[in-house]
């Protein structure tokens, strides 16, 4: 079974050659526990993938924490977080899973306040956006 770290730089370079900018997030001490192993970042999107070894057992799964985390940052940051055990899940998720809100020019800024559909939006309070 291969180890995650070999995962996890197998998925960054996929997410490279297909355009994407790939980052590992390290944890450290001003970083807040349990966020997801990448940050990936292409027009506009942003997805985070929570790398695990492929298997059964705890070690293929996210931790309680890792869960809160990432159902935190799509609640309030509207990005999509994934587990994701394997290159071929990585690169799913990439093509299928994101979602995309356009920010609104400065001279539409009034117009999406009052109308927010004409950018995908369905809620302009939270900026949630349908998939493309």
């Amino acid at each position: 079974m291969p180890l995650e770290s070999t995962i996890v730089a197998s998925i960054v370079r996929m997410a490279e050659r297909n355009g994407w900018y790939a980052t590992k997030l390290h944890g450290g001490p001003m970083q807040k526990a349990g966020l997801p192993d990448l940050l990936m970042l292409k027009d506009g999107k942003a997805v985070f993938l929570e790398v695990k070894r492929p298997g059964k057992g705890k070690a293929s799964d996210a931790t309680p924490l890792q869960q809160r985390r990432m159902e935190e940052i799509q609640r309030r940051g509207g990005c999509k977080c994934f587990v994701v055990h394997d290159v071929a899940e990585a690169e799913s998720a990439l093509v299928n899973g994101w979602t995309f809100c356009p920010p609104p020019s400065p001279k539409s800024a009034r117009e999406f306040a009052v109308n927010p559909a004409p950018y995908g939006c369905e809620r302009r309070t939270e900026r949630r956006c349908r998939a493309t």
